[in-house]
């Protein structure tokens, strides 16, 4: 549903009161109730009826065009960025309560004079109390660790009471795990409903240079380079399977990126170069086997200015060991910066028909553009 309501025909909605809230950011206040969804049948002893409740907050704002060149503004319909702070009581003890700090992305698809309806993406880190352990909690087979990942999607529906103050009402799923950083790594999901309110930061609206400050520099909207040769470099910090000791991996990737669709899309591929220290171990002993596969990759990138989010697809040309799928896949988050904005660092998690490999942590650079 994230993805249909997000390529929706080019609209920045401009209704009498959705105009006047989104010239300022707004304050935000929810409270939420839901459950735990267990991965699969056999979870369901430990996790099953396991119930939450909880409350997130934070501050927001639209993105406001000031111009025509600020493209990605239009064809995402003004979206909405912020960041939020939430925390989660799960009425189990097994994985304990969740903290959550984060950036949401909003996408509007449809409105009215007093209704805004939305697709949001939250991604982040949260924070769960309770993690395994083999003498205290051995039913915990679903967090390894404290810190991990955070991502949630979900629909939104805005009510604009006045013209400062709008309620809301969301249907999100979450997910939090941490990439094999340390196993057990099943994972935690989250289905959960949310009611709240919105209030902008001032009464009146302010200049049209303050209410709509560009954040997106000239030099990014009218770079006239659509092509370019990157390079990544992802150092990677994950366990073994077999022994769950930690080991230092690697990845490198080389490819090619064309901007298309007004700039707020771009197509390629590349190729993969990785190092998983921790699979010769997991093999049977004396198997002829090394840690090193390389791949071949197609990509496709959506951009909100400097941020981006990007999923590739990748096959196997060869590998010294044949530890899962011959395919893969990897989802990340990026942010661009530098003068020409050629730079860039992100995470992303690799993975086999969505089962974790490794979170890589990423520095990518353009080395040629045309």
């Amino acid at each position: 549903m994230f993805l249909l309501t997000a390529v929706l025909p080019e609209r920045c909605f401009a209704q009498s009161r959705l105009a006047d809230f989104r010239d300022e950011g707004y304050y935000f206040l929810g409270v939420n109730g839901g459950g735990v969804i267990p991965n699969e049948p056999s979870d369901s002893p430990v996790l099953g009826g396991v119930y939450t409740t909880g409350i997130n907050l934070g501050v927001g704002a639209r993105m406001t065009p000031m111009d025509e060149s600020e493209n990605w503004k239009f064809f995402w319909r003004c979206p909405h960025f912020g960041l939020k702070f939430g925390y989660e009581h799960i009425t189990s003890k097994v994985v304990g309560d969740r903290f959550a700090f984060g950036a949401y992305l909003g996408i509007p698809f449809a409105a009215t004079r007093h209704w805004e309806f939305l697709s949001f993406l939250d991604f982040g880190l949260s924070y769960l109390t309770n993690t395994y352990d083999s003498v205290t909690n051995p039913d915990n087979m679903f967090i390894g660790s404290h810190l991990n990942a955070l991502i949630s999607l979900g629909l939104q529906a805005n009510w604009h009471v006045t013209d400062r103050t709008a309620l809301y009402t969301q249907l999100a799923f979450s997910h939090s795990s941490n990439g094999t950083l340390q196993l057990p790594n099943k994972g935690v999901n989250i289905a959960r409903m949310e009611l709240g309110a919105k209030i902008r930061f001032n009464d009146a609206p302010n200049s049209a240079t303050s209410s709509q400050r560009t954040v997106v520099p000239d030099a990014v909207v009218n770079d006239p380079r659509r092509n370019s040769i990157f390079l990544n470099l992802s150092p990677v910090y994950n366990s073994s399977r077999k022994t769950w000791e930690h080991h230092f991996s690697a990845s490198a990737s080389i490819g090619y990126r064309r901007m298309g669709w007004g700039k707020v899309f771009a197509y390629g591929g590349g190729v993969d170069l990785m190092y998983d220290s921790s699979l010769e171990i997991a093999q049977e002993p004396h198997s002829p086997t090394n840690d090193f596969a390389v791949s071949a990759y197609g990509l496709l990138e959506a951009y909100w200015g400097r941020f981006s989010l990007r999923g590739a697809v990748g096959y196997y040309a060869w590998r010294g060991s044949d530890f899962a799928l011959p395919f893969y896949e990897r989802i990340g988050v990026y942010y661009s910066f530098g003068k020409r904005v050629r730079q860039y660092v992100g995470a992303s998690i690799k993975a086999h028909a969505a089962h974790a490999q490794f979170l890589e942590w990423t520095y990518g650079i353009s080395l040629v553009s045309w």
